[in-house]
């Protein structure tokens, strides 16, 4: 299976090949620890290194989400 994803402004991509179905994910973006309480883990997406891919990366840094 596939597995594509980027940040929110879709200045970072990547996408990496999974050997499960149905990969856990967990989100422990700023916004989302401060909306549901999450702990900061790491997403168990069960990919292979060596199918990963980032398009972008020198666009990668901290996020912090902007809530008004």
């Amino acid at each position: 299976m596939r597995i594509e994803g980027s940040c929110h402004c879709k200045a970072v991509r990547f996408h990496l090949d999974s050997h499960t179905p149905v990969p856990y994910q967990a989100c422990c973006c700023s916004a989302c620890r401060k909306t549901a309480g999450g702990s900061g883990t790491a997403a168990g997406i069960m990919g292979t290194k060596a199918s990963f891919v980032v398009e972008g990366e020198e666009h990668v840094g901290t996020y912090r989400v902007r809530i008004d």
